[in-house]
């Protein structure tokens, strides 16, 4: 419900709920951007690895949903602003933001699993930190549990949400990760026309982040970065009858340090070059109004 709140306060400046929308969205994606330099600047190695991390969100091919009334670019931005607040030790500020950003999207309540760990490991380094700060980073439950209680309070169920998710034409369920996947090959092949647009890139994105995930785990990316990023990927890749993978897997904040923190200059050229023209031809898609959602 976040997004639609600031978007409704917005319009009442504006008179205009579509303008409203535009510019919380293009405003939260240049903050974004901002919150992300700093974020990579705290965690990779060279100002060019924190350029590449920037740069790497910029040119993700479907970035372009950050520019439209979507709820992408507010949830980076809080995203980001909790991550930085769980590697600054900064634990009431991870807290609060950790409560927006599962207000905004569900998969924020995901930020639970860094701010846990990053904490534990203070906490064992530093012996002195006042146990009630713990508190804080179990705060992305709460804001997920504020979401249930909207559906409580609107709906009459906590859970009226994946009712609505359920039904027709969206056919969204719970199903385990390897049927997803599964189902999004045996899509591509039902529906050849739509592979292009749709399954294709969401099979492909799959693998690519498992491997960037495994890739920086064994060149030894902080810990909280890859929990959140698995932990994003597999809720993301939870659901049945997916056809917005793409726009999922960019909201992924840890994404981008992690590519960041890829040590050849020249690999991370390559994925930057790679990336922009796989934006150009999706948005190319996208204005053509092809079934990307």
């Amino acid at each position: 419900p976040l997004y639609t709140l600031a978007v409704r306060l917005a319009g009442a400046l504006t008179g205009n709920l579509a303008r409203a929308g535009l510019f919380v969205s293009q405003s939260c994606w240049a903050a974004a951007a901002v919150m992300l330099r700093r974020l990579a600047g705290r965690l990779c190695a060279s100002r060019a690895g924190a350029r590449c991390a920037v740069l790497a969100m910029v040119l993700f091919p479907f970035s372009f949903f950050s520019q439209g009334v979507f709820t992408e670019s507010l949830f980076l931005l809080l995203t980001l602003s909790a991550l930085d607040g769980v590697f600054a030790g900064r634990w009431r500020a991870a807290g609060v933001l950790g409560v927006l950003a599962a207000l905004c999207r569900t998969q924020g309540m995901l930020l639970l699993f860094p701010a846990v760990f990053a904490w534990l490991a203070a906490r064992k380094t530093n012996p002195a930190l006042p146990r009630r700060s713990f508190f804080w980073t179990l705060c992305p439950a709460a804001g997920f549990g504020a979401y249930l209680w909207l559906n409580w309070l609107y709906c009459g169920s906590p859970f009226a949400f994946s009712g609505y998710e359920k039904a027709a034409p969206w056919y969204q369920s719970i199903q385990w990760l390897g049927r997803t996947v599964a189902q999004q090959w045996e899509m591509a092949h039902s529906y050849p026309g739509l592979a292009r647009f749709i399954y294709l890139p969401q099979l492909a994105l799959y693998f690519l982040v498992l491997a960037l995930l495994l890739y920086a785990l064994l060149h030894g990316a902080p810990m909280p970065l890859l929990l959140y990023g698995g932990a994003y990927l597999g809720l993301c890749y939870l659901q049945g009858w997916m056809i917005s993978g793409g726009r999922y897997v960019f909201g992924c904040a840890a994404l981008y340090p992690l590519l960041g923190g890829l040590e050849n200059k020249w690999l991370r050229a390559a994925v930057l070059t790679a990336s922009g023209g796989a934006l150009l031809l999706y948005a190319g898609y996208y204005m053509q109004g092809q079934a990307i959602m």
